[in-house]
């Protein structure tokens, strides 16, 4: 056991060390001065263990004055910096008033479009629905051949009627054929439940052979049908899904109209005379872009059939047949 003086040694050296570091710490608080306090303890031969405990002690307590330091000075920095924090919520809301702003213009570009382009559509609308009723005044106003009815209301052998049609149209001018004015027959009318008004008056039926009523082709007429042959701007741009047809320019239109014709009247001039040549303009696909082409006899339309039937225009097989109309 130590004895009682050894142990005051000890007690006196504690206490000496102890206010060595005390009074180190408040002059500077620097590694040096660790060091050098260090070498005080270990030449009083302080224990190991008390001196681990006392060093211990010491780390925590600067690691502590280093925290309140650190803390005070973010508090005063905090104090100081009020007219920062409110200048950073000022930018903020500029910003956020910027973004609504332009989000508002946008909104407004974007239901501008919207509007324009619905009134586009409307007027495109308008505009084939007057070619609509337009074209149905012109097919109406189509005088359908007498031959054909009196064909049509005969129950005779087909094989007379055949011969009495082609001596009737070749005896006569295709501008003679009138209806009868006192005929009250029903014929070619949407009363006529037998045969298809729309083929006669036009020579296409949008049914096709599904259509529920006659269509009697002529074996032989004046006026033949060249089926969707012209392809124009206006049938390329047909398509209601499609907008490109809001940048339809009619003199673009009507400049293509004049190159087709130029390139396919002389063709056709060289059967016969040419009394009438007609293209339809109508959407609708069974009347879209068909050339009417009406000679002063039936040979000659016999003849530009036969030459013509078979051949190839632009991309396409032509479909050459006699039509009713005249």
């Amino acid at each position: 056991m130590k004895s009682i003086k050894e142990t005051m040694e000890i007690d006196e050296n504690y206490t000496a060390t102890i206010e060595t570091f005390d009074q180190t710490n408040n002059v500077n608080n620097n590694k040096a001065e660790h060091k050098e306090n260090k070498n005080v303890i270990t030449t009083n031969h302080l224990p190991r263990k008390e001196f681990r405990k006392l060093m211990k002690k010491q780390r925590k307590k600067i690691v502590r004055i280093e925290a309140a330091k650190i803390k005070q000075q973010i508090q005063k920095e905090e104090e100081e910096t009020p007219e920062e924090v409110v200048e950073a919520m000022k930018a903020e809301e500029k910003k956020r008033n910027a973004e609504k702003i332009l989000w508002e213009v946008r909104e407004r570009q974007i239901n501008q479009a919207n509007a324009e382009k619905k009134k586009k559509q409307e007027e495109n609308e308008r505009m084939k629905k007057i070619i609509q009723e337009n074209w149905e005044k012109t097919i109406k106003n189509i005088k359908i051949p007498k031959s054909i009815t009196e064909e049509a209301n005969n129950n005779k052998n087909p094989i007379n009627q055949q011969s009495e049609l082609v001596s009737s149209m070749t005896s006569e001018s295709i501008t003679s054929f009138q209806e009868d004015p006192n005929e009250k027959s029903d014929y070619g009318t949407e009363k006529d439940q037998v045969n298809c008004p729309f083929y006669l008056k036009t020579g296409a039926c949008r049914y096709g052979d599904l259509c529920g009523r006659n269509h009697p082709y002529p074996e032989t007429s004046a006026t033949i049908l060249i089926k969707n042959m012209y392809e124009g701007m206006p049938v390329q741009l047909a398509d209601e899904d499609n907008d490109d047809n809001l940048e339809y320019d009619e003199v673009e239109a009507e400049r293509h109209y004049f190159e087709f014709f130029d390139d396919v009247h002389t063709e056709f001039q060289q059967y016969g005379t040419i009394v009438q040549f007609k293209v339809c303009n109508n959407f609708q696909l069974h009347l879209r872009g068909n050339v009417y082409v009406q000679y002063s006899n039936d040979d000659e339309a016999k003849r530009a059939i036969e030459n013509i039937r078979g051949r190839w225009y632009a991309g396409k097989q032509l479909i050459c047949d006699y039509c009713p109309v005249t």
